[in-house]
């Protein structure tokens, strides 16, 4: 750990924080579908007309359903198209006619329900309260959406609608969601994730034999780009740390940078923490058990030097020696919970970060500073100093590579000197002159 930690190369070679330098001494059962459902479950809905506020009839699947639904006139979903892209739009729908994700409707006031069990799904499997709130959010936007068209029912050409609002809501009269003030862009990756999340609802709704297929198979994928969040310098870093002698609780945010900086939590996971959650006395300085997302629990080492940052911190600012407080304490407290242990939100988290930067002339324009910043830099300075991406993701709690790729992306200077330290040609060539 010592080997590429930021937190130790900061320290070493700039600013020493004011810490002392002292000598070693069951899971719940899967939900099941209420009976309220049992009139929908296992059969698909369909609209029996060309418009949305037609009647809903429930139909099972048969070799002359393309004939029947070819001969009820069922828009082909080309509206706003001309030329040649209607062309292909029609010989797309022609080609994937017999495919039943195109014809299923669901009614709103069933499309609720639904959702209901899709959250409670979620929540008996363990996703965060986030990600909960976010798929309510989609749920109560998808029912305004509805609303505010006077659909009565949700299929592919309702979903693609709904992702045409989330990606140009903004240039709308009444402003996204109705709202005249929301005027700004979505950015690529939020409009992504609505279209994944409505995905995985669906996805649910198949899998526990609500609807025979899926309409979200119909609903083209939006591009990914991932923003480039930019790492914070060096020169940065010190002096956000400078900032913290200037402080109200000095100590105790000169730790929190090193610790942000030193294991790339996040905010949450930082905040989290408790005091019965870090080993302090570590060979190599500490060690963090954190709670990340899907409520996974990984072992994060850190360095000596934030070790004693942390211990410092809790003797002269807490007041206590380690083993006087309880495990069950959170290790940042907040500004006025000095006296009654009460944690550090993670509002108050990101406060913190912005009001340090400023401190340091970090311009939130040019490079806004967040926790998530500092898990950006945890990764870049980590990779340049000769971590392995596979020791990353697993530090940084990604379920996947291609997760940790994104936190990694270097730049053209950065491939130089990258390629200058490991050049097989220049190492052959070292030890030829040896």
């Amino acid at each position: 750990m010592t080997k590429y930690s930021p937190a130790f190369r900061i320290i070493k070679g700039g600013v020493q924080p004011a810490f002392d330098e002292e000598t070693e001494s069951e899971s719940d059962p899967r939900v099941t579908p209420s009976a309220e459902l049992e009139e929908i479950s296992g059969t698909p809905f369909f609209v029996s007309g060309t418009d949305n506020s037609a009647s809903i009839e429930s139909l099972e699947f048969a070799p002359t359903l393309s004939l029947k639904r070819r001969s009820q006139n069922i828009p082909q979903g080309v509206s706003g198209k001309t030329g040649a892209a209607a062309t292909d739009a029609r010989n797309r729908d022609r080609h994937s006619e017999a495919d039943p994700a195109f014809f299923v409707k669901v009614p709103r006031l069933h499309l609720a329900k639904l959702g209901s069990y899709w959250l409670a799904d979620g929540k008996s499997n363990g996703h965060s309260e986030r990600t909960l709130e976010f798929r309510r959010d989609v749920l109560k936007k998808l029912d305004w959406f509805l609303e505010d068209r006077g659909w009565q029912v949700c299929g592919v050409e309702e979903l693609k609608d709904f992702i045409g609002h989330v990606r140009h809501g903004h240039e709308e009269s009444q402003g996204r969601w109705g709202n005249p003030k929301n005027r700004a862009a979505t950015r690529p990756l939020t409009i992504h994730r609505y279209w994944r999340e409505l995905q995985t609802l669906f996805n649910y709704c198949v899998r526990e034999d609500f609807l025979q297929a899926s309409p979200m198979k119909k609903v083209e994928e939006p591009e990914k780009k991932a923003a480039q969040i930019p790492h914070l310098t060096e020169d940065q870093i010190q002096a956000m740390l400078r900032a913290c002698q200037n402080s109200a609780y000095p100590l105790r945010n000169t730790a929190i940078l090193m610790m942000l900086l030193d294991t790339g939590l996040r905010a949450t996971e930082l905040v989290s923490l408790k005091f019965g959650d870090v080993n302090l006395f570590c060979e190599w300085g500490g060690e963090a058990r954190v709670l990340g997302k899907g409520n996974k629990i990984r072992n994060v080492p850190f360095s000596r030097e934030t070790s004693l940052a942390i211990r410092s911190y809790i003797r002269r600012e807490i007041g206590r020696d380690f083993d006087q407080i309880s495990p069950q304490t959170a290790l940042f407290i907040s500004e006025r919970g000095v006296a009654t242990g009460s944690p550090m939100s993670r509002d108050a988290l990101r406060t913190l970060i912005y009001r340090l930067a400023a401190a340091a002339g970090i311009q939130r324009g040019v490079t806004k500073c967040s926790p998530h910043v500092f898990r950006h830099t945890f990764a870049f300075m980590s990779l340049m100093e000769g971590a392995s991406e596979k020791t990353l993701k697993d530090m940084l709690g990604h379920a996947t590579l291609h997760m940790t790729h994104q936190y990694v992306n270097l730049s053209d200077s950065d491939l130089r000197n990258q390629h200058q330290k490991f050049s097989p040609v220049q190492r052959l060539k070292r030890k030829k002159g040896r």
